[in-house]
């Protein structure tokens, strides 16, 4: 497995011909920001989410635990470990390290330059950005290329493997937080026979505990949640609550984005902010309870209510 380096293909000039040399002005004023950030941040026995309603109830991603965030397909978790990753690795120069066998590296970086840059992410696609916005997006690209992120890209991974690359980010790169993205993505290859898959996933799942006991660093691993609308057998149903389960036997801190009729419709209409919860279910640092925050769908980010 070897890591790719940020750069983007020559055939994706309708997307990437926004991609201009980063002005000088940009990158200072940012680093300076950045400075002053950090200075403002309180300290906390954890790394901070980046949210302060998260922090309150879970005092950050504390070192050696496995924390869960759970969603349904379409809802943003994979938007909202960008979003965390982005606060600490963009914002407060902190090594973070990312596996994705869901997206590209190529598309969450896209992703990201489009929340931390504030510009319309479709609109992006479609090739209809105003010259500001160009220019918005190519500054947000340089500062990704300049911080802390290193993502690994693979649509397939054992836990062997995992632990493997986790190792040598830790090593290499002195990461701060490993996040994985998705759970039932993973592959059961190298594991000693299970009888089905709630086992193997019970099985990954304490591999991925024991894992951020030994690097001694958070994990945050990303946990798809069956759709509401999603039409499945008893038996189907049974097999997704045992997974379920076991997942949660392992994890230290369970959080859910919770989504509602009102929510997902003005996601569909990806108009204005709407307000999410997330669900603190199981929290072994302390009292569970519940986080709301804003979602910008345009920009795919989360922010402070």
């Amino acid at each position: 497995m070897k890591e790719e380096t940020l750069r983007f293909a020559q055939d994706d000039r309708h997307l990437y011909n926004f991609i201009f040399p980063v002005h000088i002005n940009a990158q200072k004023n940012f680093m300076k920001k950045k400075t002053q950030n950090r200075q403002k941040q309180k300290a906390a026995p954890g790394l901070s989410w980046g949210f302060r309603s998260l922090d309150r109830h879970t005092a950050g991603l504390l070192p050696s635990q496995m924390t869960v965030f759970a969603a349904h397909p379409g809802v943003g978790k994979t938007a909202f470990a960008l979003n965390v990753a982005e606060k600490l690795a963009l914002e407060q120069n902190i090594p973070v390290g990312m596996v994705s066998l869901e997206m590209t590296r190529k598309q969450l970086l896209v992703r990201m330059a489009c929340s931390h840059a504030r510009i319309d992410l479709l609109q992006l696609y479609l090739g209809k950005g105003s010259e500001k916005a160009r220019e918005k997006f190519t500054n947000a690209l340089g500062v990704i290329e300049k911080a802390p992120l290193h993502i690994f890209e693979t649509p397939r991974i054992s836990l062997p493997d995992l632990q493997t690359e986790a190792r040598r980010l830790k090593s290499r790169f002195q990461i701060r937080l490993l996040i994985i993205d998705f759970l039932q993505l993973m592959s059961a290859e190298g594991l000693p026979p299970c009888k089905d898959r709630p086992e193997e996933l019970m099985r990954i799942a304490q591999g991925i505990q024991l894992l951020a006991g030994e690097l001694q660093l958070p994990v945050l691993l990303l946990q798809r949640l069956d759709h509401p609308e999603e039409k499945v057998t008893c038996a189907q149903k049974t097999i997704h609550s045992r997974e379920a389960k076991a997942i949660e036997k392992e994890a230290d801190v369970i959080c859910r984005l919770t989504p509602n009729d009102a929510y997902e419709e003005q996601q569909r209409k990806a108009m204005e902010p709407i307000t999410a919860e997330v669900m603190i279910v199981k929290n072994r640092n302390g009292p569970v309870g519940r986080a709301k925050l804003k979602f910008l769908p345009k920009n795919t980010r989360f922010e402070d209510v």
